[in-house]
């Protein structure tokens, strides 16, 4: 699976960096709901076989409270430091562009430059907030600035708002992760349930979109992919495909079927773009290719992780699709800055954003990564010894 989550990471690349000639790629929202369909599958499992709530007492039993906050520091650490490793190569690349260019040519800088006088001491706050902790990203596609009195208000579709606050988010993309710790705070009270509520939350989920559709004409971006209570339906899906995966786990899938899951799914999502519009010139709605894309990795995740679960270098590969994914916008807008790359810039964004991926990944994410293993085991200990003692 860690393959398919590099292709959904590029793709977004090329959504940002520009698609390349003759090849279409799959779309943004398409490749992010992927991966809310990726997560789910990857927190559930996690919930219901590591961070186990006990109701007994006694050595090694975790309670919910601590279980919760565990789980969550652990999340924190994923996403934090790349993170704020990111903020630090925005730094650096601002720096560099005031030395050379004489000029800082961010989106963020310019936001600030042109709105920056309009915003209330409470906006600005938030922005720190949000920009400093990730929460609250994915809220600034539902707000603008009031033209005449500057206060932050409802609108129904940032692009066309009098000022989109996205630019004033220092890592473009990062409403994403703030939509991502949203779900972490409620997966705990959520992927341990009974599959029929799991259901039922998709069938509400997928409701509400089509109610707020329909009778509110919200078909913005933002609600396309950006509304938490809409988009938890995909968190779900991958939910679903835990509870699937406990089913085929204790079952022989031949090896035909693993590999046609696996290469049918990454086929699917690296030429979705080329068949999409095939589809669309036999008639075929939109919707019904986006409902067979979502169904299709919904459907094959299980199966994905049973055949790639002991595969090392898939999961190193998987290591570099959120480092790949944080990091690739500034340097889009470091190639456009500088004019490098021409018609090739989002081949030329995509490769150094791999190396980085790689640098960020060996720097920060591993030695964080055995952090989080240490903090786990020395809980694990800890209770332990408290529960021997009690």
């Amino acid at each position: 699976m860690g393959l398919l989550r590099v292709l959904l990471a590029a793709a977004v690349v090329f959504v940002h960096a520009g698609p390349m000639r003759g090849f279409p790629t799959i779309g943004g929202n398409l490749a992010v709901q992927a991966f809310y369909i990726i997560s789910g599958f990857y927190m559930a499992l996690i919930l219901n076989e590591k961070y186990i709530v006990s109701s007994k007492t006694g050595a090694g039993q975790l309670r919910a409270g601590q279980v919760y906050r565990l789980f969550l520091t652990n999340r924190l650490l994923r996403l934090l430091p790349i993170y704020y490793a990111t903020l630090a190569i925005i730094g650096v690349v601002a720096l560099v562009m005031w030395l050379t260019l004489g000029d800082i040519r961010l989106e963020f800088v310019q936001a600030v430059r042109t709105y920056g006088d309009q915003l209330s001491v409470g906006t600005k706050a938030f922005l720190a907030t949000a920009n400093a902790a990730m929460v609250g990203q994915d809220w600034v596609s539902f707000m603008t600035l009031d033209p005449t009195t500057h206060a932050l208000i409802f609108t129904r579709d940032f692009s066309t708002a009098p000022v989109n606050l996205n630019n004033f988010l220092l890592v473009h993309q990062g409403w994403t992760i703030g939509l991502e710790i949203t779900f972490y705070l409620m997966a705990p009270f959520l992927v341990r349930r009974k599959s029929w509520l799991l259901i039922l939350i998709v069938v509400l989920a997928t409701a509400l979109r089509v109610y707020l559709r329909r009778h509110y004409g919200l078909t913005g971006l933002a609600w396309q992919y950006r509304f938490f209570p809409t988009e938890i339906a995909f968190f779900m899906l991958g939910a679903l495909g835990y509870k699937a995966y406990r089913v085929l786990r204790k079952k022989v899938i031949p090896l035909w079927v693993r590999q046609l899951c696996l290469y049918g799914t990454l086929s699917f999502t690296l030429f979705f773009g080329g068949i999409f519009q095939v589809a669309n010139r036999l008639g075929v709605p939109p919707i019904a290719m986006s409902t067979l894309f979502t169904l299709t990795i919904a459907a094959c995740i299980p199966v994905l992780f049973i055949h790639g679960k002991n595969n090392r270098l898939d999961q190193r590969i998987g290591d570099l699709s959120y480092p790949l994914y944080i990091v690739h916008y500034i340097v889009f807008e470091t190639l456009r800055a500088y004019q490098v790359g021409g018609e090739y810039t989002n081949l030329l964004t995509l490769a150094i954003s791999l190396v980085l991926a790689l640098g960020l990944n060996h720097f920060v994410g591993e030695p964080v990564e055995a952090l989080r293993r240490r903090i786990y085991e020395r809980r694990k200990a800890t209770v332990a010894v408290v529960g021997r003692n009690e």
